[in-house]
């Protein structure tokens, strides 16, 4: 079994396209993908987390677009 790769926050911010401050942001607010704590001040997020919170977050941004539509 192939361990899930850990992104830091800059590299998830990266793959986003959004800043940093965006990403912790995400978090604070409990609205980003899942993170996982490494130490009292490491955050890390799984790869397979981001992917998951992606498909939700796109099912979510479809929805709401298609209400407004209506």
């Amino acid at each position: 079994m192939q361990a899930d790769k850990l992104l830091t926050i800059g590299e998830l911010a990266a793959l986003l396209q959004i800043s940093k401050v965006s990403v912790n942001e995400l978090r604070k607010n409990g609205d980003g993908p899942r993170e996982v704590r490494l130490g009292e001040r490491t955050i890390r997020f799984r790869v397979s987390d981001v992917q998951e919170w992606l498909t939700e977050h796109a099912r979510e941004a479809g929805a709401t677009e298609l209400g407004n539509a209506a």
